[in-house]
């Protein structure tokens, strides 16, 4: 089984290189000045919301009650719960201000089962995915600006922006349109 998977995929990405070089490449020839003066024309196709690039710290009741020191939490009363989140992001903030690098206290603290061993790398996310205030927190931060800590429905949040993409088209220089 591993060597069928292994052959499929890359028999499959043959195809779509196959696929792409047939249909597209050997049949499109476009100038580099045509390129930009159909960038340039077309805001509605290249025009993007607001997307940054977000990492996350969370700390929240059920991390405490079911994590690693949960014997000390199990038998706490929410307030106490909420109390002590509350306390534990607010400590690791203050490392974070004492030198602290935010990947290491995400994959130490972070009560995130999908990022926390990441580094807390949520990815690019645009505007309105995610529920206020931590939605309004993360497009509230410049690049490379860590927030202090807020709290949602789910728990407390430190989230680190590292990028961010403005709305609208895209210098024709960019990023995204190397990437592209």
């Amino acid at each position: 089984p591993p060597f069928y998977i292994s052959f499929r995929e890359r028999y499959t990405a043959f195809l779509h290189e196959q696929f792409w070089k047939q249909t597209v490449y050997e049949k499109v020839h476009a100038a580099s000045l045509e390129i930009f003066d159909f960038y340039s024309t077309r805001p509605d196709l290249f025009a993007l919301p607001d997307y940054v690039y977000v990492k996350q710290i969370f700390a929240n009741i059920d991390g405490l009650r079911y994590g690693k020191d949960s014997l000390k939490f199990r038998k706490q009363g929410l307030d106490e719960l909420n109390r002590a989140a509350k306390n534990l992001i607010f400590d690791i903030r203050r490392k974070i201000d004492s030198g602290l690098q935010f990947d290491e206290a995400a994959k130490s603290y972070s009560m995130d089962q999908a990022t926390g061993h990441t580094g807390g790398h949520l990815g690019w996310i645009p505007k309105g995915q995610y529920l206020h205030p931590f939605d309004s927190v993360a497009f509230g931060l410049r690049n490379n600006e860590i927030s202090q800590p807020s709290k949602d429905k789910d728990g407390w949040h430190i989230l680190h922006v590292e990028r961010r993409v403005e709305e609208g088209v895209q210098p024709y220089d960019s990023m995204w349109y190397r990437v592209a």
